[in-house]
């Protein structure tokens, strides 16, 4: 498992796992029926506070205690965009339900919202 604190965990309806994000920097995805860790990945965007999971682009979304924003592949890990944006830490991040739009909020109460294209470029 984690080796520090538990910052927040999305359940996958879809697929029955659990993601979980950590103090440690890592983001794990389990599989529910077994218990078992299968996915388990460094986060760049610095230390993790928040975190969302859409599977229907395909990405996992996490904010970091840096005010950075971190979108990274929901099936390997990788990475597809750090976004510098806040400069404080980050609390809350929602998708829009077309999926076009991400909503960041740190804890300076600033809100910002940004254009995700197909290829989730900002």
């Amino acid at each position: 498992g984690h080796t520090d604190a538990v910052t927040s965990i999305e359940f996958i309806q879809s697929s029955q796992r659990l993601v979980t994000l950590s103090k440690d920097r890592t983001l794990r995805i389990w599989d529910i029926k077994t218990g078992k860790c299968f996915a388990d990945f460094q986060c760049k965007a610095g230390v993790e506070s928040c975190l969302i999971m859409d599977s229907s682009l395909g990405v996992i979304i996490s904010g970091g205690n840096n005010g950075r924003i971190g979108i990274y592949d929901i099936n390997n890990g990788e990475p597809l965009r750090i976004i510098d944006g806040h400069k404080e830490d980050i609390r809350t991040l929602a998708v829009t339900s077309d999926g076009r739009f991400l909503l960041s909020q740190s804890v300076n109460k600033e809100v910002r919202v940004w254009m995700l294209d197909w290829n989730l470029s900002v």
